[in-house]
């Protein structure tokens, strides 16, 4: 496949633009890492969850349909992680947007707003069932960095830097080599049989390769039909899994599949760098990055 590689800008990882990361105090004074996306006029807020391993399709959807009633929200993610030299906590999250064109220009009041609306984001966990721990901005940095494959970075601009490799089939992260080689996949939100055996592979999912599920909601979007409305509950949704681990990690999860479920799974060709970087939790959101991330370069003419 060609290839290129590249280094990233200060407000980039691998190349997208996830802006910067801004440590704040809430209305109930946790403290918060808010990754803050000037240029779109967005924020992302996020949890850890500390007392599951794995968070099931139908114990995420009970939270957001409390969450997906809160202000300003553009979209909730979700994402869970299965495999690994090293555990991940689930972790959950909301974007939220400037909807004036004064909060677009004054980022701070923009800032201080969010920090009254995200709140109930935390209790809405708690009410069905799962533990959240605000991520406050090192934590957030940290949760980046394990998603990165360089744990030991100790600062967001030692992320910002990290060089990547990517082809439109594969994203190859610094340090080099098979475990830190991702490939990325699309799977219908209304495909119901799917959706249950991913929760089962994540529960069973062992050993170096890493499986990461995220999925993400967008409340309040008109749905196509009411099948899919019924399906959805109350807005769009989408999921992307990352397997890391190489072509033999790519294909050891597409065999835990089912045939049936195998032809609705999609690799997200040219499209692995914005998906891989959006399925970390960073607020960035496919839909609003359609153009591909690759270019194959066109053959000389003769």
């Amino acid at each position: 496949m060609w290839g290129r590689k590249k280094k990233t800008t200060p407000d980039a990882l691998a190349g997208i633009k996830v802006g910067r990361l801004h440590s704040d105090v809430d209305v109930n004074h946790f403290d918060l890492g808010i990754l803050v996306d000037e240029a779109r006029g967005q924020a992302t807020v996020q949890f850890a969850v500390e007392d599951h391993t794995v968070v099931t399709e139908d114990q995420w959807r009970q939270w957001e349909s409390l969450a997906g009633q809160m202000p300003r929200v553009m979209a909730l993610f979700t994402t869970d992680v299965a495999g690994g030299a090293t555990p991940h906590q689930p972790r959950a999250g909301a974007v939220f947007y400037a909807d004036k064109k004064a909060d677009r220009k004054d980022v701070d009041g923009f800032i201080a707003d969010l920090l009254v609306h995200a709140a109930p984001m935390f209790s809405y966990a708690d009410e069905v069932g799962l533990v959240s721990t605000p991520l406050d901005a090192d934590a957030v940095r940290a949760a980046l960095a394990h998603g990165l494959h360089c744990a030991e970075a100790t600062s967001w601009e030692e992320l910002t830097t990290q060089e990547y490799e990517e082809t439109d089939a594969t994203l190859t992260l610094d340090p080099e080599g098979v475990a830190a080689q991702a490939s990325v996949f699309t799977t219908p939100a209304d495909h119901e049989g799917l959706t249950s055996e991913i929760d089962d592979i994540l529960h069973e999912w062992e050993g170096d390769v890493r499986l990461r599920r995220s999925r993400f909601f967008r409340p309040f979007v008109v749905a196509d039909s009411d099948e899919e409305d019924e399906l959805a509950g109350g807005g769009r949704r989408h999921c992307l899994v990352t397997v890391e681990g190489g072509a033999d990690g790519a294909s050891a999860f597409v065999d835990a599949l089912t045939p049936a479920s195998q032809v609705s799974l999609r690799r997200a060709w040219c499209r692995q760098r914005s998906l891989f970087i959006a399925g970390l939790g960073t607020g960035v959101l496919g839909f609003q990055r359609a153009v591909t991330d690759f270019k194959r370069p066109q053959p000389f003419a003769a």
